[in-house]
């Protein structure tokens, strides 16, 4: 039976040395209030407790090792769930919340009440630059390569800088040691929100995925693969010409080529993603066009060393070039000019060197980062008799920062780990900043009980995040959709102080986590509504502003349960209470309580069926709690069958309750898509 594995690691992004260290302790007597607040849950196989992590402490670690909570999505997770984005992946994470970003199809990540803007995404421990708005896009990012992906929650600024005050989500891509192939095909329907172009009258998207490794070939080993999607949109409403999302193709194409010598390794991966979308949209009963062509070329570099110090010293050194192009135009189909073109233009530059040292009983860490950053964005309209005119709306503006950090992990006695850190950066426009942390474990001898194993946690950290030149600078004019997305240049620099307590327990068929916490933020930055400017211009006109004191605080709680070699049963619990400490309001898009459940059944060797439900309580769609987005429950479920050596068959669906937002309706953020139905067929080779 493949297991569903969520589990708690310590990472090393840059992935230099393996520590592992052994406890003795780890027997559990139950715990009254404390057991009875958590759920119970199934037991990772042995093998997983050896899975070696890196986001946590930077430094690789056995997942059970870790003083540091991270959750962790497996490769056969992902692919037993039919997932293919970031976003679907990050759905079934207990804790972890998802909303809709202004001005782009697709989905941000929300942790312990911080959104997207505030949670740091990686790839291999390097940061990813944003799409539209100024948070990355999870929706756009594909598994093709992934091997797993590990989450870390609370603030983490200490060890990943600006952006991370609210978490991590590292994007961990694989280095298959033999060859291998696959291709993989999966239709979706949307049902009664199918357009008159879905395929076959049926389909409302079809996605193509191959890729390819060659194994190890001598010193060499090179892996590829591409993916594409063809998108015939959805429409809430038949009866007029607007559609609800886009038509259209995207596409990517990723490729790793690794190179061993000796003691050596070095890794070049290069990316390019393409964007080739349109939207029918009626604007005063006038029919326009929209289109959205995005470019994204990426090239990273690792080098893996032992250091000029000595061999003891292991030494990463990392570099990612990105290149974020994206043209917007608002096309009237009666002209034959397009009245609006929107260019934007950025790019991000970063580059770390870390240190791993093993000095007696204590593992050092030490590194420098440097990361740059550009943005340009120009506006051309044409008139109908063809003359043009361009407007430059954001002249080119750069920032960029160094940092330098440390980190020591040590025991004190054969049951306290300690793991201190510290990060000093420094950020042009904004000056010098220094972010401390600590994190320990305790093993207990009072948590001894013959067949289970348990820990506690505890860590403080403080966040800090400048505002990115989008947030500053970014104008993002959806006139045609009722709304625009407006920079604010006086936005100061927000901070957190993250403090978290947790307690994990396992048996030999069970497993739970139970955590608590709090964030104490100020100067949060946030996109609001700006009452007096929208009715001005006559629509919805959204900026960055910061709110002086926030309060986050919650917990969450997770169990699994192997009720027999065929069955496996999960339940989470996450709650959220999110204030803005000047007006006593719950922060606009943060769910106080969502409930998830979970279960596996394996009948048959080669047929696996999984199925689960998460419930979303009502949560405040604005900063002035007058709109509310109802209660809602997101069921979805999925059927693998082997039909062959090389073959497996599946289909499934999400959001089985066709649950969507309604038309005409304000604040209200349910999905857009009802109902996902999707079958499809995968080879290996």
């Amino acid at each position: 039976m493949r297991s569903i594995i969520v589990c708690i690691h310590k990472i090393n992004p840059a992935g230099s040395k393996i520590v592992t260290r052994r406890y003795r302790a780890g027997r559990i007597r139950a715990l009254g209030l404390l057991l009875a607040a958590m759920t119970v849950t199934a037991a990772a196989e042995e093998t997983a407790l050896d899975t070696l992590v890196i986001t946590g402490t930077r430094t690789e670690k056995s997942i059970s090792d870790s003083p540091v909570q991270v959750t962790v999505l497996q490769r056969e997770e992902l692919e037993a769930r039919q997932v293919n984005t970031v976003a679907e992946a990050l759905r079934h994470i207990p804790g972890v919340q998802l909303g809709s970003i202004h001005g782009d199809e697709g989905e941000q990540v929300i942790m312990q009440g911080m959104q997207g803007d505030q949670v740091a995404v990686l790839i291999d421990g390097m940061p990813v630059s944003a799409s539209t708005g100024s948070t990355v896009n999870l929706s756009r990012l594909n598994l093709n390569q992934v091997e797993r992906i590990e989450v870390v929650r609370g603030a983490t600024s200490a060890l990943y800088g600006s952006d991370a005050m609210g978490g991590v989500v590292n994007i961990i891509t694989a280095e298959p040691a033999r060859p291998e192939g696959r291709v993989r095909w999966q239709g979706t329907s949307y049902g009664d929100l199918n357009t008159d172009d879905a395929a076959l009258g049926l389909l409302g998207e079809q996605r193509l995925s191959l890729s390819g490794a060659t194994g190890q070939i001598g010193p060499l080993s090179n892996r590829l693969s591409f993916d594409f999607r063809e998108s015939y949109g959805s429409d809430r409403n038949p009866d007029v010409r607007t559609q609800d999302t886009f038509s259209g193709q995207t596409w990517s194409v990723d490729n790793r080529l690794s190179l061993e010598h000796g003691a050596h390794s070095w890794r070049l991966d290069t990316e390019l993603f393409v964007t080739d979308l349109w939207r029918p949209v009626d604007e005063d009963g006038v029919p326009f066009n929209y289109t959205d062509e995005t470019l994204r070329l990426a090239g990273a570099l690792r080098w893996q060393r032992p250091s000029v110090l000595g061999d003891d010293i292991d030494s990463t050194t990392q570099a990612r070039l990105e290149r974020f192009d994206q043209t917007t135009t608002q096309d009237a189909i009666l002209t034959d000019v397009t009245e609006r073109e929107r260019e934007a233009e950025m790019w991000l530059r970063s580059v770390s060197q870390q240190w791993d040292a093993q000095w007696g009983e204590h593992l050092l860490t030490l590194g420098m980062d440097y990361r740059y950053s550009s943005l340009e964005q120009t506006r051309t309209t044409q008139a109908l008799d063809g003359t043009t005119s361009s407007t430059e709306e954001v002249s080119e503006r750069s920032q960029q920062d160094f940092a330098f950090y440390v980190q020591d992990d040590f025991f004190v006695g054969d049951r306290l780990e300690l793991l201190p850190g510290a990060r000093a950066q420094w950020d042009e426009g904004f000056g010098f900043f220094l972010a401390p942390k600590l994190n320990l474990r305790w093993d207990p001898t009072w948590l001894e009980f013959p067949g289970a194993t348990g820990h506690l946690r505890a860590g403080v950290g403080v966040g800090y995040r400048v505002p990115n030149l989008k947030e500053r600078y970014y104008f993002f004019d959806h006139s045609q959709f009722g709304y625009q997305v407006r920079g604010n240049p006086d936005l100061d620099p927000e901070q957190n102080l993250s403090w978290q307590l947790g307690m994990a327990l396992s048996g030999q068929r069970w497993s739970a986590d139970f955590g608590v916490y709090l964030n104490q933020a100020e100067n949060l930055i946030v996109t609001d509504l700006d009452e007096a400017a929208s009715q001005q211009a006559n629509l919805d006109i959204y900026r960055y502003q910061n709110i002086d004191e926030a309060e986050i605080r919650g917990m969450d709680a997770e169990g699994r349960l192997q009720l027999s070699p065929q069955w496996e049963t999960r339940l989470a619990y996450s709650y959220t209470e999110a204030r803005n400490r000047e007006t006593d309001n719950r922060l606009p898009g943060r769910t106080p309580h969502v409930v998830t459940a979970g279960v596996e059944w394996q009948p048959l060797d080669r047929v696996q069926w999984l199925a689960s439900a998460r419930h979303h309580s009502r949560t405040w769609s604005d900063s002035d709690n007058t709109q509310r987005t109802p209660a809602w429950v997101d069921l979805g479920t999925v059927v693998n069958v082997e039909a062959g050596r090389h073959l497996e068959l599946f289909a499934g669906g999400d959001n089985l309750l066709d649950e969507y937002q309604p038309l005409d309706t304000s604040g209200d953020r349910r999905p857009l898509i009802g109902r996902r139905v999707f079958a499809g067929v995968q080879g290996r080779f």
